[in-house]
């Protein structure tokens, strides 16, 4: 694993990270990441796990139009529209 000890944040805001860091971790362009903060003023780096809007589930997630839902609210979904 890459040993970065410090990166700048750009003017726009951006942090590069490293190449074999983004390799080793399977980080290809266009990834999401989750940026939380902790408690002790740093910042927490996760690959986002997309989750259904409704139940929060992240157990087979599909994404229409902006909207991500898990195949149980789905079919809940599409039933009461039907009717």
């Amino acid at each position: 694993m890459v040993d970065v000890s410090f990166k700048k944040i750009t003017k726009s805001g951006g942090i590069t990270l490293p190449r074999q860091m983004r390799q080793e971790l399977g980080l290809l362009p266009g990834v999401a990441l989750e940026i939380h903060p902790t408690d002790d003023g740093g910042l927490l780096l996760c690959k986002h796990t997309p989750s259904c809007h409704l139940c929060g589930s992240a157990d087979d997630v599909k994404t229409c139009k902006g909207l991500t839902l898990c195949r149980k609210c789905s079919e809940a979904f599409s039933q009461e529209v039907t009717e």
